[in-house]
């Protein structure tokens, strides 16, 4: 939690009139929710880029290109950023959106683990 978070955090419990160990309760109980959802976002995060890329959610042409560039699983797709993908023998925007918006809905994007 940032400086400017925890200022917000105590500003409220100076309108609570919360004391000392309440605002103490209430700051654990913040980092505490903050760290699960990350840590629970982390975990769906890994199982999705270790799953193989499923050929039937792309067209022939993206299938194809796939295959040409060894790309079986969503980590090894991740792993390129667009300028990269666009470099890729019959790679137009077209086909970059299409992967793009794939990605959008499982929660990533391309570039980011390097």
């Amino acid at each position: 939690m940032c400086s400017y978070e925890r200022g917000i955090v105590m500003d409220i419990g100076l309108i609570l009139n919360l004391t000392d160990s309440q605002f103490e309760t209430l700051m654990t109980w913040i980092k505490t929710q903050t760290t699960i959802e990350s840590i629970s976002k982390n975990l769906k995060e890994k199982s999705v880029l270790t799953r193989s890329i499923d050929v039937h959610d792309f067209p022939t042409r993206i299938v194809t290109i796939f295959r040409n560039e060894k790309i079986k699983t969503y980590l090894d797709l991740v792993r390129y950023n667009e300028y990269h993908a666009l470099q890729w023998k019959n790679m137009g925007k077209l086909s970059l959106e299409i992967i793009k918006n794939h990605l959008s809905k499982l929660g990533l994007r391309l570039g980011m683990i390097n």
